[in-house]
């Protein structure tokens, strides 16, 4: 069996409306919720209705009884949390330090400091980065001893220092040169030269072809002393009209069909090779 409606006349607003034949004391009094909430609020009846104040927008709402939400929606209550937010950010926010003054690390001139900065400018930033470059190529070169050589041209000690190269991947290391024999670009031109100008020469006077070699190579192998008279040689009188300056000699001479290999060539003094002249005088010495 349903319900029977009836026609109602409505206690807020006075309009009709069709309701529930119920004797009760509140049912169909009102056409809506929103009638019966005005009539119980202007009736000042607080028991039936919760009405509220919203604390961001100051409007009136109904919130449900023993709750303590103080918000009528969720954007009011996120826009006072914002505003809550900024005040705080606003009363904690720490006055700004002045300006910070230092002498750059390069040029010692004073300039505004600007996060971690340490030099004035791009200058000087590119000036400490080459010489944090140096220092680093200055102790990768200690770390590598230098060579000492004696010139196969002029007899000089030459002592080569390290020098930082890059390798294929672009990486600096130290690097020292073991395969250098002279001690300039005028010894070396002079040594090439001179074996040359005697290979030619013994070619001209009938001889085989010969090897080639440096003289200093033979007078390192007899150990600067003549092989004649057995003075020393040294090798800084090498080129001078002193009678000790060490000189190459054929033992077998190229004018009687000898070659002009290591074993047919000995250390003499000037004086020796003078008096010796095309005459063969020594030993050849067997080289293999």
């Amino acid at each position: 069996m349903g319900r029977r409606l009836i026609e109602k006349q409505c206690e807020g607003c006075n309009g009709p409306f069709l309701g529930v034949k119920s004797p009760g004391p509140n049912r169909g009094r009102f056409c809506s919720k929103t009638c019966a909430n005005r009539t119980s609020k202007a009736s000042g009846n607080a028991c039936a209705l919760n009405w509220r104040m919203c604390k961001q927008c100051d409007k009136e709402w109904i919130g449900e009884h023993g709750s303590t939400v103080g918000y009528c929606s969720d954007t009011c209550r996120l826009a006072r949390q914002r505003k809550a937010a900024r005040e705080w950010q606003a009363s904690n926010r720490k006055p700004p330090s002045p300006p910070k003054e230092m002498s750059c690390l390069i040029c010692s001139a004073l300039f505004r400091v600007k996060g971690r900065a340490k030099y004035c400018s791009s200058d000087c930033n590119e000036a400490a980065k080459e010489t944090r470059r140096s220092a680093a190529r200055a102790e990768a070169r200690s770390k590598v001893k230098s060579r000492t050589f004696q010139c196969e041209e002029c007899g000089a000690q030459v002592i080569t220092q390290p020098r930082i190269i890059a390798d294929k991947r672009g990486h600096q290391k130290p690097w020292v040169d073991m395969r250098r024999r002279f001690c300039s670009a005028l010894c070396n031109e002079r040594n090439h030269v001179a074996a040359v100008k005697r290979r030619r020469d013994a070619q001209k006077r009938g001889a085989p072809r010969g090897e080639a070699f440096s003289p200093a190579e033979i007078f390192m192998r007899d150990g600067w002393r003549c092989q004649l008279c057995g003075i020393s040689t040294p090798a800084k009188l090498r080129g001078s009209t002193d009678a000790r300056s060490p000189q190459l000699d054929h033992i077998l001479p190229l004018a009687a069909g000898g070659t002009h290999t290591r074993a047919n060539v000995q250390l003499a003094c000037r004086r020796c090779n003078q008096a010796k002249g095309a005459t063969p005088m020594g030993q050849t010495r067997l080289i293999g």
